[in-house]
């Protein structure tokens, strides 16, 4: 499902972020909610960052599931022109 969150400079390379998305089934029927946090540096090339991140998921009623950690590294992604339409052979 889609996640909502909020993030936060904090200096002028750095950025903290916290999301929070809603588990369901494929009937809909809610799971249990996954928190994620970051904390991230950005690379001296100005496109790219990296840094630590936690994960939290908990069932409907508050229940811990799961926590882990690891690194996230990711690379800005840039504006693509307009697709040329492909010509489709007239029947």
């Amino acid at each position: 499902s889609t996640a909502h969150g909020a993030w936060e400079q904090t200096s002028s390379t750095t950025a903290a972020a916290t999301w929070v998305e809603f588990m369901t089934d494929t009937d809909g029927n809610f799971l249990g909610i996954i928190t994620d946090s970051v904390e991230v540096t950005l690379d001296a090339d100005g496109v790219s960052w990296s840094g630590p991140f936690s994960s939290v998921t908990t069932d409907p009623a508050g229940n811990l599931l799961f926590v882990g950690e690891g690194t996230v590294q990711a690379e800005r992604i840039t504006v693509q022109p307009l697709a040329t339409p492909i010509a489709t052979p007239e029947a």
